[in-house]
């Protein structure tokens, strides 16, 4: 049931009117997801419940927009299929699936998408569980007075909707000396969202609370044992008393572990490793005959999975995140809190420990030669520990104390694709210099602990690695089209081609090219479905694959394709930059990072080409762009088009850099012209333009992307020809000055020196006449120059439309050189 609070004083809401104001004034505006702004793609708001129970029949809605023809769900479990039947055909904003989900479904978090006419929606997160689920779900206005709490039985899964200012009520019967774990899944719906729970008494007494547990962002994961036997209320709220309308959350009840990681985090696939658990501060410790065995699958590749963890075999489940790999596991030894106490230790292994205490830090000893090559990478959140690492390396040093010679904590990555910036988990590289015992040094930043606070460190040799990145996450393919899959590879201590492969395609599904070439780091594939391709939906991996050789030792490599879908929405601020992803946004389910959600859709009407592969736009000008659709017979809706892309955003949003104008394609019009526009603070710099073309067909929406390749630039670039120049003292040379416009600009460019160079004689102010390609001009150097380098720096200025454009260039070398010697007779 639901509780409406007491109404706050008038102060406490012209306080609270004040800081909402505050916080929308500075957060007013949602970005979009995924798409260019002419991508016509179902937006799915809510998934009610977020949690289905394995080996039943389920039924959910899924709330939000453009949801009409809903065929099926795309869902990232590995390994298997939730088939999926609309049970209602909806009206867009709505649709009710009937979900069946197999027995042997794993039970953690994964990925859900939903599949329309249209082409699949935003990624979302749902639980597969093993308990029944019961539905909370009374509306909020039929409560009213001092509500009775909903009885459960244990164990008890309940769906609950998260609103403002509301508390829900749960009563449980227990037996004095019960053990019974809690846990809310809220905000690991990449909802922002924090769950609080509190347990009372019959007298209203409260006896237990928790907000965030270690590891599980803002939800909760606890234990309480009762002293007395009777009938307890479990209350669930939003810490800060918010809530949305979008927002749900899932409540666990009964014997289960409240662990939120397990030590060793990493398994040799198919061989059986026992687990340590330690039990979460202010927690009773956990049942266990013996240590708990997991089996990472047999034949898997290198990789994050959930395994089901049980304090007892008929007892409830969680679930832990563990990684299939082959790295040995070793745990520290306390005492290792100082480096004469350091754990010793050899390589390659997967160091693991725990900061059981605030202020903790763990030292580790291993002997390196010198010239040796290791990496050290720190692992926590991927492992479910809410520790942030840092690292330091210290050599030994003859006659002394060690010194210092690495550290680092983080490792900011850029995600051009979305503007933004996220942070890695710490590590580095190093080459000894010394041979010798080296010591490592891992803490928590914050000099936090606790039993939620594990950690991993995998230190290993040196070697060549692979790294392969898709900058889209879902595909929605017309048979008989192809769509554009971009990539980014990574090569560290190799160099060479990639052959890339396809895991999980439909029939008729294939990628060209099939290689990256030697030297490439970027490119576009085409995924290509063929002419009458069946409909189908499927969770699509791309492989890389290379053979590295070093030192006459083969190293034969490959990588999934990593991908990062925005859950939710990312929010701009009152200057409509976008804000940094939370946590439950950065963090994906393991199953949501090495996988692509594709749909093979019936043909498209129309085809749409870009004939220029690459397009300049020159600062402060414009730059055309030609766009063709080619029709089938009989097809004249309009076509509408959108543009994404690095600095490329809509018109209205003025700290937006590019932007765009393209016409609609009405009728059977088969060509249009595009337009692009940049504003002053535009970056010279070369990347990727998305351009969709969208059109309604049989009731449903057709959307294709094709790519352009956009090179912004100066509209001029003056260069000197040559750029370095030999002189002899009391030598003169001529020197050309190209202006190096780009088409559409005829102006004068005047170069200037603000530092002119003593004994050099070269013009301090040069100009290119307008629609004149260069100049000429002399340098000389007096009969008593010296020998030496001088560089002339020299700014570039024009009028470029509207504005006076200023570079830093060109640069001009003098090489002053004696004479030769005369020959000896």
């Amino acid at each position: 049931m639901k509780e409406k609070l007491p109404r706050p004083s008038a102060v406490a809401r012209i306080y609270f009117v004040a800081l909402c104001g505050l916080w929308f004034w500075q957060h007013p505006v949602e970005a979009a997801s995924e798409e260019p702004a002419a991508a016509v793609r179902p937006f799915v708001e809510e998934v009610w419940p977020g949690v289905v129970q394995r080996g039943q029949t389920n039924r959910i809605e899924l709330r939000g927009t453009g949801l009409e023809q809903a065929v099926g769900l795309w869902t990232s479990v590995p390994g298997l299929t939730l088939a999926a039947r609309p049970v209602s055909p909806g009206d867009g904003a709505a649709v009710v699936l009937e979900v069946d989900v197999p027995a042997e479904a794993p039970t953690g978090l994964f990925g859900l998408r939903l599949a329309t006419g249209s082409g699949l929606s935003n990624a979302c997160v749902f639980l597969i569980d093993e308990l029944d689920i019961t539905r909370n779900e009374i509306p909020q206005e039929q409560i009213a007075g001092q509500p009775a709490a909903v009885p459960v039985t244990l164990p008890a899964c309940v769906a609950g909707k998260c609103r403002p200012e509301a508390i829900d009520r749960y009563a449980l019967t227990v037996e004095a000396g019960q053990r019974v774990a809690v846990e809310v899944v809220g905000s690991r719906f990449g909802r922002d969202y924090d769950p609080l729970v509190r347990i009372r008494d019959a007298s209203g007494t409260e006896i237990a609370r928790c907000d965030n547990s270690a590891g599980l962002f803002f939800d909760c994961r606890f234990a309480h044992v009762f002293a007395a036997t009777g009938t307890y209320t479990v209350e669930v709220s939003d810490a800060r008393y918010q809530g949305d309308s979008r927002w749900n959350y899932v409540l666990r009840l009964g014997d289960f572990p409240v662990v939120s990681s397990v030590l060793p985090s990493i398994l040799p696939a198919g061989s059986p490793t026992g687990l340590h658990l330690a039990a979460e501060a202010g927690s009773p410790p956990a049942r266990a005959d013996s240590l708990p065995v997991a089996r990472a699958p047999a034949g898997a590749s290198a990789g994050w999975f959930f395994h089901e963890l049980r304090l007892q075999p008929d007892a409830q489940a969680i679930w832990v995140p563990l990684e299939s790999g082959t790295l040995p596991a070793l745990f520290e030894s306390e005492p290792n809190n100082s480096g004469d106490d350091a754990s010793s230790c050899s390589f390659p292994a997967a160091l693991h420990g725990v900061f059981d205490r605030p202020g903790d830090e763990d030292w580790y000893e291993f002997d390196l030669t010198k010239g040796d090559k290791i990496r050290i990478q720190g692992v926590s959140s991927d492992m479910g520990s809410a520790a942030d690492l840092e690292l330091v390396l210290y050599e030994p040093v003859k006659n002394g104390e060690p010194r210092e010679v690495r550290r680092n904590d983080e490792t900011l990555v850029r995600d051009a694709e979305r503007n933004t910036s996220y942070v890695t988990e710490a590590g580095f590289t190093f080459a000894a210099r010394f041979s010798g015992a080296h010591r490592l040094l891992v803490r928590e930043v914050s000099g936090d602990g606790g039993a939620g606070f594990t950690y991993r460190v995998d230190v290993e040799r040196e070697v060549p690695r692979l790294t392969l990145t898709s900058a889209v996450a879902r595909l929605s393919l017309p048979a008989g089209s192809w769509q554009p899959l971009p990539l980014t590879v990574k090569r560290e201590g190799f160099t060479g081609e990639i052959r890339l492969s396809l895991v999980g395609a439909p029939a008729g599904v294939t990628l060209e090219p099939a290689v990256i070439p030697d030297g490439q780091d970027e490119i576009v594939c085409r995924l290509i479905a063929a002419e009458g391709a069946a409909p189908e939906i499927a969770p699509l991996q791309v492989m890389g694959r290379a053979e590295a050789t070093v030192e006459g030792e083969s190293f034969p490599l490959s990588a999934t394709a990593g991908t990062r879908p925005l859950l939710d929405r990312q929010l701009r601020n009152k200057d409509r930059i976008l804000l940094a992803l939370r946590i439950d946004q950065r963090e994906l389910p393991p199953s949501l990072r090495n996988r692509l959600a594709l749909q093979v859709l019936p043909a498209a009407p129309f085809d749409l080409v870009l004939p220029e592969e690459r397009v300049l736009l020159a600062k402060y000008l414009t730059a055309d762009f030609p766009i063709q659709i080619r029709r089938q017979p009989g097809f004249t809706s309009p076509v509408e088009f959108g543009l994404a892309g690095g600095q490329i955003g809509d018109e209205a949003e003025e700290r937006v850099q590019i932007y765009g104008r393209i016409p609609v394609a009405s009728g059977a019009e088969s060509a249009v012209v595009g337009r692009l526009f940049n504003r002053i603070l535009t970056r010279p710099e070369t990347h990727r333009v998305d351009v969709t073309a969208t059109a309604r067909h049989n009731e449903r929406w057709v959307t294709l992307t094709r790519t352009f390749t956009l090179e912004v630039r100066p509209a001029f670039q003056p260069q000197f020809e040559p750029a370095t120049v030999m002189l002899h003292p009391g030598e003169t040379k001529t020197v050309r000055v190209t202006a190096d416009r780009v088409a559409g600009f005829t102006g004068a460019v005047q170069l200037s020196q603000p530092l002119p160079q003593p004994g050099v004689s070269s013009p301090e102010e040069i100009e290119i006449p307008a629609d004149e390609p260069f100049v000429e001009f002399k340098v000389s150097v007096p009969q008593d120059a010296a020998a030496r380098r001088v560089t002339l720096r020299y700014e570039s200025v024009g009028q470029v439309g509207e504005y006076q454009e200023l570079l830093r260039s060109p640069l001009l070398t003098l090489d002053i050189r004696q004479p030769p010697k005369p020959a000896a007779k």
